[in-house]
């Protein structure tokens, strides 16, 4: 064994015979070290073992959703993680997108990817979340009284025909057709946070009946999502999604 320390060829013994040092201690951090260089790729390769399992999870769900969104309904919270997944991927998508439109409005002197980016999640996020939050007190009112889990899954299973479009006006944008992309682009976010919530409310309220009627739900539902949305367009300023809601008229003329 050679000494860390003095590099002597020490045959036999715990000491080295030159220097006096614990040789057993570099040989204890030299099997830790092999230990821990064979540990690092079984850890590696069980998080990509996962990472697949979720991926295969989520794809199956998109596509059963894509398929028959109405089943969303019979399967109740259980969806909530792929339908959390469902909103987190539209919300980026859109960001994206705005993101590359804008860069093309200010070529002179282009946004920060990040801030852009980070802005429009946040509002797109906020606006989806107050659709959610409005389903959920009308039904916690009227309806038959799902959890919030449960409604966060009825919205998202939903979103797969949103997601597809919003992807699409990536591509479009990306390739400059920003006409074609920005059309894609509103009706998806239409759909996202204005017509899918009320085909949700609609379903949730005419599922069970009870002693109430169910149109008087669905307009205190839409008088309180506008009272939120009134808030949130209040609070965006002069935010980028702002700037880009501007620009589209100017696009369409």
């Amino acid at each position: 064994m050679q000494c860390p320390n003095c590099n002597h060829d020490q045959v036999s013994g715990n000491y080295c015979s030159d220097c006096v040092n614990y040789l057993l201690r570099h040989q204890r951090e030299i099997i830790k070290e092999a230990a821990i260089a064979t540990e690092a790729p079984i850890a590696v390769k069980d998080h990509l073992a996962t990472l697949k399992n979720h991926t295969k999870q989520y794809s199956n769900y998109f596509m059963r959703q894509l398929k028959s969104p109405s089943l969303t309904y019979s399967k109740g919270e259980s969806e909530f993680p792929n339908a959390t997944v469902s909103i987190l991927l539209f919300t980026a998508l859109f960001s994206f997108s705005i993101y590359l439109f804008a860069v093309n409005q200010y070529w002179s002197n282009p946004p920060s990817f990040l801030s852009t980016f980070m802005e429009v999640f946040f509002v797109t996020f906020a606006l989806t979340l107050i659709a959610i939050l409005s389903i959920f007190f009308i039904n916690t009112i009227f309806g038959p009284q799902h959890s919030f889990k449960s409604i966060i899954s009825f919205y998202a299973g939903q979103l797969p025909i949103v997601i597809i479009g919003t992807a699409l006006s990536v591509i479009l944008m990306s390739l400059k057709s920003f006409a074609f992309g920005n059309g894609m682009l509103t009706v998806c976010l239409l759909l996202a946070v204005f017509f899918i919530p009320l085909y949700v409310i609609s379903a949730i309220l005419t599922s069970k009946q009870e002693n109430f009627e169910p149109l008087y739900g669905f307009l205190l539902y839409i008088v309180l999502y506008f009272a939120l949305l009134l808030m949130i367009t209040m609070m965006i300023g002069n935010l980028t999604i702002n700037s880009y809601v501007q620009n589209l008229t100017y696009l369409f003329k």
